[in-house]
């Protein structure tokens, strides 16, 4: 087994890259490409993405998961492709499975990156592993558009944190510790196919920033709209937690959420 990782700059490679625990990996940057010997590795993990997919409309220059499916396509490589629970409708109080892929999101991200789903499927057929990944939770005060780093930048900066949903509003969250753990796994298991990769547990949205606070000490929460709509959403998570065996509950999600609270105070 020697997995290859491509990116240099993503977040979650960092933490990859520090907790995994397989050992014959090799990094190299969206620059080298076409300069990789692909036929040397059994899996290939791309961190990399294109800022305009996030915004814009689907253009393969842009696409650079294509770039490289192109060219790994004759190789018996298992391709790994991170992406995202906003492939989903958003429907209030939705419970995601799998299967429910095929409704059309209203989000430009999420059709960008479904498209490229369906890339990964027709260049890989059965050697592809899709994650479509909950929310996320992680230190990072790098980038204030991302859930996590607006609430941390917010209580740094501001003295408190600003919500503008409704209280009761819950949502399925994915520690970047049980990430990390459960691509260890993934891969080791050589699986392929789609799995939804988070919790599977509901948490309101106000408990984890009550939680943050209470880790940094000080704080509090503003609520900056009365919103009635709760826009709460569930991933299924049966498939996976068949593969992946490791304990998950609110608990641990709540804890590891007074951590990254900690971590502020000497940030």
């Amino acid at each position: 087994m020697k997995i290859l990782v491509i990116g240099t700059t993503s977040i979650l490679l960092n933490f990859f890259k520090k907790n995994t625990t397989i050992k014959d990996i090799d990094y190299f940057s969206r620059k080298s490409i076409n300069k990789i010997d692909y036929k040397k590795y059994t899996h290939l993990i791309n961190f990399c993405v294109d800022p305009d997919i996030m915004k814009k409309k689907y253009s393969k220059i842009n696409d650079i998961d294509k770039k490289i499916l192109k060219l790994t396509q004759k190789f018996k490589i298992i391709y790994i492709f991170l992406s995202t629970r906003i492939i989903y409708e958003p429907k209030n109080n939705f419970f995601f499975k799998e299967s429910d892929s095929k409704i059309k999101t209203t989000s430009v991200y999420g059709q960008n990156k479904k498209k490229i789903e369906n890339n990964v499927v027709l260049f890989k057929k059965k050697s592809h592993l899709i994650l479509r990944l909950g929310t996320i939770l992680y230190f990072s005060l790098l980038r204030r558009n991302l859930f996590i780093s607006k609430m941390l930048n917010d209580l740094k900066i501001k003295g408190h944190i600003e919500l503008d949903i409704n209280k009761t509003t819950t949502k399925d969250f994915l520690t970047v510790n049980y990430f990390v753990k459960s691509l260890d796994i993934l891969i080791k298991k050589r699986e392929t196919g789609i799995y939804n990769l988070s919790s599977g547990v509901s948490i309101k949205i106000i408990d984890i920033a009550n939680n943050i606070i209470k880790g940094y000490g000080k704080g509090k929460i503003i609520m900056t709209k009365k919103l009635k709509k709760t826009n709460s959403f569930l991933l299924c998570t049966k498939k996976i937690n068949k593969v992946v065996k490791i304990k998950n509950s609110k608990s641990i999600i709540l804890s590891y959420c007074k951590k990254i609270g900690k971590e502020l105070i000497n940030a």
